[in-house]
C-alpha cells in the first residue's frame, strides 16, 4: 500500500507559518481598529513603544490598513475557495449599495464642494448657482438659481425686502442655511410683517470691494428697501477694488477624479473629510482650540499678524485713507439709488473684553457717521453674554455658532431703521421679539 500524501497545507511547518501569519494579521486588525477608534473619539493618537514615537491624526490611512489586515486575515481562515466566495459577496453587497445609492438621492453621495465657486473677472470668484454639497465642518450647502446661498422661503416679490451683503459669516459658514443670522433674521421679521424678504448676498472671503461691487452689479436689480453689510473686521484689509482683478478658483481642495463618479466612493470620501474637519485644531490649526489660543495665536507676540493690526489700528495710511473713500462711494450709492445702508460690525472673538483690540471698531463708527450711515457694533452684545465661547463653533472653527448667529439676527431686527421699513408695511403688527 502507497503511503497516504500529505497535503501541502497540512504540513506542520506550514500549518506554524499559517498560524504565525494569523497571528500577526489578527494583531494588524486590533492595532488598527484601536487607532481608527482613538481617532475617531479624539482626533489623534499618540504614544511610544520601543523608543519610538508613534502619531498621527488622519484616518484615511487607518482605514485602508485596517481594510487590508482584514482580508488578509479573512484568506488565512478560510480556503481559497470560501475566501474567494466571502470575496464575491462582499463586492456584491457593495455593487447593490452603489445601486441604491444612485437610485435613492443622497447628498452624502453626491462629490463635495467642487464648484461652489467659479472665476470671475469681476470679482475674482463668485458662487456657482445650483452647486450643491456638504461643507467642510459638515454643514449642507446649496446656492440657488440667483447666484446666493438662499433659503427659498418667499419669492422676491413681495413684500419689504433686505439685501445683505457680508463674508463667511453672513454667508453662513458652519451652519445650515436656517441657522444663518440672515435666515434668522427674516423668521424674526415675519414674526411681525408676513411678507419680509431677506437676501443672502455673502460669499465667504469677500472684501469690502467686493460689496461695492455688488451694490453697483447685483443689488440693483433685487430693488431692495433696505441694504445690511455684515462686516467682518478684515474686511478693510482690501477697501477698493484693484487695479487688475484675477480670475481664479478658491478654497476647493476635494478630490475629484475618474472615480468621483463611484458615489459609494464619495460617502465614504465625504466621511473622512467631515471626520477631520471635526478635529482641526489637532490638524494644525491650533488657533482653533480655544478663545484664549486664538488670542495668542493672533499677538501681541505677532505684532505683524494683519488681525492684530487690524484690530490695533495699526495699519498702513493707504489702507485707511481707501477704506475713507469707499466708504464715501457707499454713502454716494445709498443717495443715488435712494435706499438706506446699515453696517452692521462682527467681531472677532479675540476683541471681546479686551477695548485695546476695538480700536478698529471705533474707527469704522467714526467714517460712518461721518456720512450719516447708520452703524452697530455688536461686541457689547457679544460681551454681554457670559461665556462667549458659546456664540462660536470653537474647537471646529472660529465662526460663530447657531447662538451666534441668533444674537446677530436679533440686533438688526430689533435696529430702528429696520423697524421703520417693515413698519411702513405692517404697521399694525405687534412686534413679538422685542
Amino acid at each position: 500500500m502507497e503511503p497516504e500524501k500529505v497535503s501541502e497545507d497540512v504540513r506542520p511547518e506550514n500549518l506554524s507559518v499559517r498560524r504565525a501569519l494569523t497571528a500577526l494579521a489578527t494583531l494588524g486588525v486590533v492595532v488598527f481598529a484601536v487607532l481608527t477608534i482613538a481617532i475617531v473619539a479624539t482626533g489623534d493618537f499618540a504614544f511610544e513603544l520601543g523608543g519610538m514615537r508613534f502619531k498621527s491624526n488622519s484616518l484615511d490611512p487607518l482605514l485602508k490598513g485596517l481594510a487590508s489586515f482584514a482580508a488578509i486575515r479573512l484568506a488565512l481562515a478560510t480556503s481559497v475557495a470560501n475566501a474567494a466566495l466571502m470575496a464575491f459577496g462582499v463586492v456584491a453587497g457593495l455593487g447593490l449599495i452603489e445601486l441604491m445609492l444612485r437610485i435613492v438621492p443622497v447628498p452624502l453621495a453626491d462629490p463635495s464642494l467642487v464648484e461652489i465657486h467659479r472665476p470671475s473677472t469681476r470679482y475674482g470668484y463668485e458662487l456657482v448657482p445650483g452647486a450643491k454639497g456638504f461643507g467642510t465642518v459638515g454643514e449642507w450647502i446649496e446656492i440657488g438659481p440667483g447666484g446666493y446661498r438662499d433659503h427659498g422661503t418667499l419669492p422676491l416679490g413681495v413684500g419689504p425686502r433686505i439685501v445683505v451683503l457680508g463674508d463667511s459669516f453672513t454667508f453662513g459658514m458652519g451652519v445650515d442655511v436656517e441657522n444663518g443670522y440672515v435666515a434668522q433674521l427674516e423668521v424674526l421679521l415675519r414674526q411681525w410683517c408676513g411678507d419680509v424678504r431677506v437676501v443672502n448676498l455673502g460669499v465667504i472671503a469677500y472684501d469690502f470691494w467686493h460689496y461695492l461691487e455688488l451694490l453697483d452689479d447685483r443689488v440693483p436689480e433685487l430693488e431692495p428697501d433696505l441694504v445690511v453689510i455684515g462686516m467682518f473686521i478684515d474686511d478693510i484689509l482690501h477697501p477698493e477694488k484693484p487695479a487688475k482683478v484675477h480670475p481664479k478658483r478658491v478654497f476647493e481642495d476635494a478630490e475629484v477624479d475618474e472615480y468621483s463618479r463611484w458615489r459609494l466612493i464619495n460617502v465614504y470620501r465625504n466621511l473622512v473629510v467631515w471626520l477631520e474637519a471635526r478635529y482641526r485644531s489637532q490638524r494644525g490649526a491650533e488657533y482653533l482650540r480655544s478663545i484664549e489660543e486664538r488670542r495668542e495665536w493672533i499677538g501681541p507676540d505677532e505684532p505683524v499678524h494683519d488681525y492684530y493690526r487690524v484690530q490695533t489700528g495699526s495699519l498702513g495710511e493707504d489702507i485707511y485713507a481707501g477704506f475713507t473713500r469707499s466708504v464715501e462711494r457707499l454713502s454716494g450709492w445709498s443717495k443715488t439709488h435712494h435706499t438706506p445702508v446699515l453696517l452692521v460690525l462682527i467681531p472677532d472673538s479675540t476683541q471681546l473684553g479686551l477695548p485695546e483690540r476695538q480700536v478698529v471698531n471705533r474707527q469704522v463708527e467714526q467714517e460712518f457717521a461721518r456720512v450719516s450711515i447708520p452703524y452697530v457694533d455688536l461686541t457689547p452684545r457679544f460681551e454681554d453674554v457670559p461665556d462667549p465661547r458659546t456664540l462660536f463653533l470653537f474647537p471646529i472653527d472660529a465662526h460663530t455658532n447657531a447662538a451666534g448667529h441668533a444674537l446677530i439676527a436679533e440686533a438688526i431686527a430689533t435696529n430702528p431703521l429696520v423697524l421703520d421699513i417693515t413698519n411702513s408695511s405692517c404697521p399694525e403688527h405687534e412686534k413679538p421679539f422685542l
